[in-house]
């Protein structure tokens, strides 16, 4: 098996789990947060879905348009795609995180599925060479380490929906 292959395994098995851990996901759930300074599922997905667009347009593509802006998800919540950490939820306040106008779970979902498929094409055409070129000008680390580590992203921020999930239904969410 060859470094490709694994890697495709691994960013289908993340997804995979993570469309599991959200199935049957009510609205109310979804949005619902565990604390005042928690955040909810919607921004957990927010959050795995914008790191990947951002990262495989802006570093792998090279600043290739983000699939937020083209699905026009930048003009219906106002998150603009220019700030590389604010655009993925890093460093927002409790109150932004709770008023942000997040896209319906099946909206959201939508997103999710076509940055895979788009991460999925780029990761089958790409040569293996380039698993050794610089991710980012700005900070250390290669595509292939970008690469290996973001099912790991996502699926720590999968076990967190789990965990809300749990906290929901053990009646949390009254």
């Amino acid at each position: 098996m060859d470094v490709k292959s694994v890697m495709l395994g691994s960013f289908d098995r993340a997804r995979d789990y993570t469309l599991r851990s959200v199935e049957a996901l009510g609205d109310t759930e979804y949005l619902w947060r565990p604390g005042p300074v928690a955040n909810p599922i919607a921004w957990l997905l927010l959050h795995i879905s914008r790191a990947e667009d951002n990262s495989f347009a802006r570093w792998i593509e090279n600043g290739a348009a983000t699939m937020w802006s083209t699905m026009g998800l930048d003009r219906q919540t106002g998150l603009p795609v220019d700030d590389p950490a604010f655009s993925v939820g890093g460093g927002w306040p409790s109150e932004q995180v709770g008023a942000f106008p997040y896209p319906p779970l099946a909206q959201m979902l939508d997103y999710l599925a076509g940055i895979r498929e788009r991460s999925l094409g780029v990761i089958r055409r790409m040569e293996d060479a380039r698993l050794d070129a610089p991710l980012r000008p700005d900070r250390p680390g290669t595509i292939g380490a970008y690469l290996y580590g973001a099912p790991q992203h996502e699926s720590s921020h999968r076990g967190v929906i789990e965990y809300i999930r749990g906290l929901y239904a053990a009646g949390g969410g009254r």
